[in-house]
């Protein structure tokens, strides 16, 4: 899974009447594009793709038994979608988990708590005027909530349990074939 992409958010103010403050809400999406391989690869479904040859066979058995079921050899990249998207819905799946727990901590940040309206404190008499004032705080915690979030969906290990016995019928396909 690489970087998250366009990452757009919204922070606003509402007026909590029972607590005579502002309560933020903050709204953030972002793309998470996947992909093991590049785009270009070839997709290894029955053992006689070309550029399966009996001198690289071996190679490509043993990249799906013991890869990530991204193989390079002669030029040429090979995997199989199936085995792909399992291994890429994995760490989507990750990234999910990371990013509720990391959204529960954000909302424990001093940045996301209820400001009281203080009159004569400017920043505090408007709802605009009191987002203007924790924006910064609020954006850089939504940022490291992003990041955290990531950097922790990147377990290769459990991704590529995920789609071990896929990768390993795509290797016993090819090795059947060329034996």
């Amino acid at each position: 899974m690489d970087n998250p992409e366009n990452f757009s958010y919204s922070v606003n103010a509402r007026y909590d009447n029972s607590q005579c403050a502002w309560v933020f809400d903050v709204q953030a999406s972002a793309e998470a594009p996947t992909g093991t391989c590049s785009s270009n690869y070839i997709n290894v479904v029955n053992g006689n793709e070309a550029g399966i040859t009996e001198d690289n066979y071996d190679i490509i058995v043993y990249g799906f038994r013991n890869l990530n079921g991204c193989i390079g050899t002669g030029g040429n990249m090979f995997s199989n979608s199936v085995c792909s998207a399992q291994h890429e819905d994995n760490h989507f799946q990750q990234f999910v988990q990371e990013l509720e727990d990391e959204r529960v901590k954000f909302l424990t940040k001093p940045s996301m708590s209820d400001m009281p309206i203080v009159c004569g404190d400017s920043s505090t008499e408007t709802c605009q005027n009191a987002v203007t004032a924790r924006f910064t705080a609020i954006y850089t915690d939504i940022l490291i909530a992003y990041a955290t979030a990531f950097d922790l969906a990147h377990d290769e290990n459990k991704a590529e349990e995920a789609a071990r016995e896929c990768n390993e019928g795509i290797a016993d396909i090819v090795e059947a074939y060329w034996e």
